[in-house]
Order: C-alpha cells, then structure tokens, then sequence
C-alpha cells in the first residue's frame, strides 16, 4: 500500500542531539526549542475477507496524498468486524452487511455480486435463483435433476456471519436453513480450494473474489462489473464504508477517496461503480 507514515525522532535520538549541541556551544549560548510532532496514528480498517481483492486495488492504487497516517487492513469475518467497531479497535470497516443502520454511519463504495461455483469440469453453466436456493436447502442432491451431469452434488459453504453466506441466507434462503450436509470452509480460499478438488461441488463467493474460477451465469446473466454497475446482475451486493459516526479528517479522505472518480475507475477493474 502506498503510505505516507511521519515518524517522530526517537527519545535517546534527542538526548543524543541536544548533548552534541550543548558540547559545541559556549555555556553562555541558548538552544533553540525542539518540538517533537507525534505520528498521526494508523487507520485501522476492517476488509471482509469476502472483498480481499478489493484490498489488493487499493493496496496497489491508493494515492500518497490521500492521508497522513498509515492505513492498515485488517481481514475478517464480516459480523466479526462489525463487533470490533462497535468496540472500538476499528476506526472503519468494508463489509457486505449493515445489521443496524441507526446505530452505523455507512456509504457504498463499490458494487459487487454473488457468485455460484463450480468444478471446470461442470457442464453446468447457468442457474436459476429458485434452483440455487434447493441446491444450498439440500433439496437437490445430483446435478442432473437440473439439467446437469449426472454428479452428486457436494456443497460447501462459508462460514456463520461471513459476507457472502450472510447475502446467500437473506437473499435466496429467506427463512430455509443451509442444508447441514454442506462443508464449511474457513476462508475463502479453502472454499475455492475445495470445490476445484470435487467434480460435483458447487460453492458461493464474491465477484470480486471469484478470479480463475468457473462462476455460474444467474437467470442467464453474468457476473461482471458493468452488470453489478447497473445492476442487472441479480444477485449484485454493494460493498459498504461503515463507520461508528459520520467520519472526518484523515478517514473521510480515505472514503473521499474511495468514492472519487479516480477512485471508482481503480476500483471498477474488478467491481462495479457507485457513480
């Protein structure tokens, strides 16, 4: 990440430079006062792990005039970061899901989208809603009940408060369970990871997670970021700034940033614009 970080000179630093001031000058002669400007401390941003690729953009693209202090991603599960700014340990976060909207101060700052995949050697290549949510309620147990390769049908999901599976239950599930049967992956990449080692697995993750793998069309539409941008994609999800209050200095430069036009062109590689 391009940061620009201000660092204080250190104490013993100081005692070393006033005492080879103070032998150079008579005992008549005053030192001139020394102010010492503490570092503006780090910003502490949270980053869904189901958005890491959108920490590698700004990772790579976020300009050094942005903000004086450093800014330091912190990855996790979404409802994990949510409790870790209610607590304070973070200044923001970048997540999927804003469980109470009066209680966070929050902005879209990209437009990303849910995703199914599956093993290369699938045949499958489209899926509907109404199937998806069988296939994750357990309710299809072989590809070819609908339309596939006769495969049995091996799900793996993510885990509890994880972005993506919090999109999957509120937007398709509704009040279905995931089947139990499914595996539970711990992060993204092992859920990725798994489904390319079984024929027969088909799993979930975010567009802008989902790089060299087979991802389903929805209802007969693609997954890419100018159909997230207008939203005809089906399952499009904004990526939110969340925030305890409204934010200032330093962090409204980083959402200012964020949400600029430069900002969205970095940002619009992978997922689509708010703007």
């Amino acid at each position: 990440m391009k940061r620009v970080l201000w660092f204080a000179p250190t104490l013993f630093g100081l005692i070393f430079c006033l005492g080879s001031l103070t032998a150079c000058q008579t005992p008549d002669t005053l030192l001139p006062k020394v102010t010492v400007t503490a570092a503006s401390p780090p910003l502490r941003i949270g980053l869904s792990d189901c958005a890491s690729e959108f920490g590698h953009l700004v990772d790579r693209d976020l300009p050094q005039n942005v903000s004086l202090a450093e800014i330091q991603l912190i990855q996790g599960n979404d409802r994990t970061l949510l409790e870790d700014l209610k607590e304070g340990f973070l200044d923001a976060a970048l997540v999927y899901h804003v469980p109470d909207k009066e209680e966070h101060w929050f902005n879209p700052v990209a437009l990303d989208g849910l995703v199914f995949i599956v093993h290369p050697d699938n045949s499958t290549l489209d899926i509907g809603l109404a199937e998806a949510t069988a296939l994750f309620a357990g309710s299809v147990l072989d590809w070819s009940t609908i339309g596939g390769p006769e495969l049995e049908v091996k799900l793996i999901s993510h885990e509890p408060g994880a972005g993506a599976r919090i999109i999957l239950e509120e937007r398709l599930m509704a009040e279905l369970p995931i089947a139990g049967s499914s595996m539970i992956a711990s992060s993204g990449e092992s859920l990725r990871s798994n489904v390319l080692m079984e024929p027969g697995a088909i799993g979930y993750s975010m567009m802008g997670n989902s790089k060299d793998m087979k991802a389903l069309t929805v209802e007969g539409i693609t997954a890419i970021p100018a159909n997230t941008t207008d939203q005809s994609y089906p399952l499009t999800a904004p990526l939110y700034f969340v925030s305890s209050g409204e934010p200032d200095g330093e962090l409204r430069g980083f959402l200012a940033w964020l949400q600029s036009p430069e900002g969205q062109a970095k940002i619009g590689e992978k997922y689509g614009q708010i703007r």
